[in-house]
């Protein structure tokens, strides 16, 4: 054994003392310190913002453990606009190797008006390269802020982003909490999944299930008409759509059900009121215009007008009896209304379907108010004459009339190609004060 002299025992001594203790300590000291600070949550905020192409604000920042990060205060806001996006009182950050798991153990908030620009979002994540392979997002309770109050909250949402070899795939699960729920077992989750393949440029794939009722506000963001569909309105369905150099094309099929026809006919003079449920076997959507729709719809009870049941006899080949187009008052009270329906580019096809009885469209509590007189396929352009006034021109050039244009599949003034001799002369309208 060998002894060691005590001027070096307490050199030894006081070297592990500042190692093992003193420099832990004032290392740990300080980075409580710079967490702390207010420029380090700035740091953060702005790397996330840089990250995300948003603006990001932090009240403060705190790391648990190595490879999490807390972030408290959190909200997102549009760098253009200004306008909040998302805010969360708190937020976990787990980053492992290749995986970064972000979760909300607290209630969030979705600003439902801007979720056009969430998406938009959403799509430059997934063309994005990464340091990450997958991202997972893990929230109970999110609400979409609503215009107006009309709030809605999802439950149980969780999502993952993937970085594959051939495509970056995004998959999204939530329920709606509704007061209905006996249970939040009882609800199905709506899924959500959108695919960017890498071989092309610009396109995205994206398949969406509701699985329970969803309401139709929930995507006026995305496509203002909806919100013409009422309040209470909901669609139960799947959709199709496909993105290619900013041009969308839609399929779907469901159920829209508690359409409200009093809004949905307000900025037309006629009234109908009434709440409709329709069921869509087939639609297809290009860049916001309807090129095919087929389904059925019934409604009611509710009020007509007799200048609607005027007008459709006049351009959609029914038929009423007369008393039906006499009175003193416009409004006439109806008890059913029920149709099947068929638009597409090469026309359109309407046949009566109310229950019990054949042929009728309109019925109240003692007679038919309308019948179809037969089958036939009428022009498009027709539906657009009954629900316009009429004028000196075949259709009357109005902001309904616009609308109608730009939504329903009326077919253009150029010939086909190959046809001869020259296009026909265009007509002059009169334009409405």
């Amino acid at each position: 054994m060998f002894s060691l002299h005590d001027t070096t025992r307490t050199q030894i001594c006081r070297t592990l003392f500042v190692a093992l203790c003193l420099l832990p300590t004032t290392g740990v000291a300080v980075w409580c310190w710079v967490v702390n600070w207010p420029s380090y949550a700035r740091w953060h905020a702005r790397a996330a913002g840089e990250r995300l192409g948003w603006r990001v604000a932090l009240d403060r920042v705190t790391s648990p453990r190595p490879g999490v990060w807390t972030y408290e205060g959190l909200s997102i806001s549009d760098p253009d606009t200004g306008h909040l996006l998302v805010a969360a009182p708190f937020v976990e950050i787990d980053q492992r190797f290749d995986k970064v798991s972000i979760r909300l153990p607290y209630p969030a908030t979705i600003n439902g008006r801007r979720l056009e620009t969430l998406l938009r979002a959403a799509q430059r994540q997934l063309r994005a390269p990464g340091d990450w392979q997958t991202l997972a997002l893990e929230a109970p309770n999110v609400t979409v802020r609503m215009q107006q109050g009309g709030d809605h909250t999802l439950s149980e949402v969780s999502g993952q982003i993937e970085h594959v070899a051939d495509a970056s795939r995004l998959g999204l699960r939530f329920k709606l909490a509704t007061a209905n729920a006996k249970r939040p077992a009882d609800l199905a989750p709506a899924e959500l999944t959108c695919v960017c393949p890498r071989d092309t440029i610009d396109q995205t794939v994206l398949q969406f299930t509701t699985g329970g009722p969803l309401p139709c506000r929930l995507v006026a963001a995305c496509w203002p008409a909806a919100s013409r569909l009422g309040a209470a309105a909901t669609f139960t369905g799947r959709v199709s759509a496909t993105e290619a150099e900013g041009r969308w094309r839609l399929e779907l099929a469901g159920n829209l059900n508690a359409v409200d026809f009093e809004r949905l006919m307000a900025p037309f003079p006629h009234r109908l009121t009434g709440t409709a449920d329709v069921q869509i076997a087939q639609a297809v959507v290009q860049e916001g215009r309807v090129e095919t729709v087929k389904g059925q719809l019934r409604a009611g009870p509710g009020v007509i007008s007799r200048s609607l049941i005027q007008s459709a006899l006049a351009h959609l080949r029914l038929e009423a009896p007369k008393e039906v187009l006499i009175g003193t008052e416009n409004r006439l009270p109806y008890r059913q209304l029920g149709l099947t329906f068929e638009v597409g580019s090469a026309g359109l096809v309407l046949q009566g379907a109310v229950a019990k009885s054949p042929g009728a469209v309109l019925v109240n509590d003692t007679q038919v108010l309308v019948r179809q007189t037969a089958a036939a396929r009428l022009p498009v352009v027709n539906l657009v004459r009954t629900l316009v006034p009429q004028s000196t021109v075949q259709v009357p050039a109005t902001r309904e009339t616009h609308e109608l244009a730009q939504l329903l599949p009326i077919p253009p003034t150029t010939p086909p190609p190959g046809s001869e001799g020259p296009l026909p002369r265009a007509r002059t309208i009169n334009v409405p004060k």
